[in-house]
């Protein structure tokens, strides 16, 4: 919640690719790190820096969706964008429990955190233009 009351500072931020990296990699770490730990304060301290780094990373391929689409075709991916932020936790959840039924808990927690990690830097790698991608800005 305070990610997203306090997001007015990204306005200043041009790299909006890497960001996205980023954030998704802080996510999947802070995730990872939840599988492993046992403390109560640890848990939620570490659910609530995955949580800002979703918001930060959702505020970043909105604002990437919206500056680099054209007008035309805005609405069309917009909707798929919609279907694919609805829809994909939900296979993940499917997935997750899935594994978490086939090995443990433990290691569908951590594994799915590792994968978020290794995913965000395949994708960073195999597409360096959004690696690359910053907003124009006019100051």
């Amino acid at each position: 919640m305070i990610a997203a009351v306090t997001s007015g500072w990204v306005s200043s931020i041009r790299r909006s690719g890497r960001v996205i990296v980023a954030s998704v990699v802080v996510w999947g770490t802070s995730i990872a790190l939840f599988g492993f730990t046992t403390s109560l304060v640890m848990a939620l301290c570490l659910l609530a820096v995955a949580g800002s780094a979703d918001v930060i990373s959702a505020v970043f391929r909105n604002t990437v969706l919206q500056l680099s689409v054209p007008d035309a075709l805005r609405g069309r991916l917009s909707a798929i964008y919609s279907a694919v932020v609805s829809g994909g936790p939900r296979l993940g959840d499917l997935e997750a429990g899935a594994v978490a039924a086939a090995v443990s808990i433990r290691f569908s927690v951590v594994s799915g955190g590792v994968a978020s990690v290794i995913g965000a830097i395949a994708i960073a790698k195999r597409v360096p233009k959004l690696w690359r991608y910053e907003n124009a800005t006019d100051h």
